[in-house]
Parts: structure tokens; sequence; C-alpha cells
């Protein structure tokens, strides 16, 4: 099951995980080591080439995209094709019995934020991935088919 990441303290909520530190080294490395170029890599995780050159010299990674990218075993290609809708995430909020502000917690964005996308307003494409990511396990529990 994938955990939310705290970003406070820098590993996931069961506090059992440490994640990888994400600098600028350990992403170029990675990118390298996986024989990608900047697009095809960045690409699977739903960010342009040119945004991701720029993280990989040091801009700060949005939080919701560390998390994506610290979570072990997730196949982004298979997810980054299939989306949550603003319905499906609504549907699957209210199902669960949360909050919004509990609910878009789970991966690490505000709770306007997430009324905006509920409400039919677009996330950025790695949030809209990170979704389906985090919330499978989830949405197969309650019987929501994403």
């Amino acid at each position: 099951m994938v955990v939310p990441y705290n970003h406070r303290k820098g590993n996931s909520m069961s506090g059992k995980t440490k994640r990888k530190q994400l600098t600028p080294q350990t992403i170029t490395h990675d990118r390298n080591k996986s024989e990608l170029n900047q697009t095809d890599y960045w690409g699977r995780y739903g960010v342009t080439q040119s945004a991701g050159s720029r993280y990989e010299t040091g801009r700060k990674l949005p939080k919701p995209l560390q998390q994506l990218m610290s979570t072990k075993g997730a196949n982004t290609d298979e997810f980054s094709s299939r989306e949550i809708s603003p319905k499906k995430a609504l549907k699957l909020r209210m199902k669960l019995g949360m909050n919004q502000k509990e609910f878009w917690a789970l991966v690490s964005v505000s709770q306007s934020c997430g009324c905006r996308y509920e409400k039919g307003r677009n996330l950025p494409r790695y949030l809209r991935i990170l979704l389906r990511v985090v919330f499978k396990e989830l949405s197969a529990s309650v019987g929501i088919k994403l």
C-alpha cells in the first residue's frame, strides 16, 4: 500500500519508512541511471522537460511531486494515462467519509486547491497522477472503480 508522505517530518506518515532525500544531484543521478532523456524521464511524472531541468539545477520540487517521486513500486507509466476525474475524486472522498482537508492532505494539497478541483478546475498533471497512485487501493476498499 502507498503510504502518504508527511512533508513536515520528511518521511512516511507511518513513521516506519524514511524516504530517500530528493536533491538535484540524486534526481539527476536517477535519471542518468535510468538512461532516459529529460523529456522521457519527467514525462513519467507529468512534468515538462523545462520544469524538470529547473528541478535538476536546484529549483525546489513541489511537495506532491516529491511524494510521487518517492513512491516506491509505483509504475507511473501505468497511472499517467488514466487520471482521476474531479467527479470520481469527490465520490471517493464522500465514500471514505472524509472532509476536504483530510482527503487532500493525503497528497499534500491544500483544502482550497482540492475544492477547486472537485468543482472542475484543473490540477497539475503530476497531482492527477499522484491521486491515481495514492487512491488506487483506497477506492478498491470502498468499491469505486477508478
